[in-house]
């Protein structure tokens, strides 16, 4: 047997094989497969791609400037550590965002965690998405994984309280 007979075999199997019924529900599920899931992961990577975009109103710290705007900084900041190419941190800085963006009474800040390792030594155990919160230098607050803005808003607010008090 040659490639020859083997192409021609191919060929003809593809048309003796479809009726107008088959190639209808292929046409179906030809047209079903993009619209469940190619579609939905392109959204994905666009908004991902968006996301990546410098963001306007929350600083971004390096390992540089990290120790005068954080650790040496006069009132509370709030740190999220993230890695760049990672959909789930992008999903996270749009929380971060959200929580910026209404004013606190504490400073935002970003960390590219692929890009500052001296950060990353220093702190360990940071593994993104990851949030701290230091006043007046010492971290009093840390939280990993997918967060609630709403709810660390609220929890760092207490800390705030309960810091003033004591």
């Amino acid at each position: 047997m040659n490639l020859a007979f083997y192409i021609t075999v191919f060929f003809l199997q593809d048309q003796v094989r479809h009726s107008p019924a088959t190639d209808s529900q292929d046409g179906f599920f030809d047209n079903t497969i993009w619209f469940v899931m190619i579609v939905p992961l392109v959204v994905m990577f666009v908004v991902a791609i968006w996301n990546r975009k410098p963001k306007q109103t929350v600083r971004e710290f390096t390992d540089a400037d990290f120790d005068a705007g954080v650790l040496k900084a006069e009132h509370p900041v709030l740190v999220h550590f993230y890695r760049a190419w990672s959909i789930g941190d992008q999903c996270m800085i749009e929380q971060v965002e959200n929580m910026a963006s209404r004013k606190p009474p504490y400073e935002v800040g970003f960390v590219n965690a692929d890009k500052n390792e001296i950060l990353l030594k220093r702190y360990k155990n940071v593994e993104s998405p990851a949030l701290m919160f230091f006043i007046h230098g010492e971290r009093v607050f840390q939280s990993r994984g997918v967060f609630d803005g709403e709810d660390v808003h609220a929890e760092l607010m207490d800390l705030m309280e309960r810091h003033q008090r004591g």
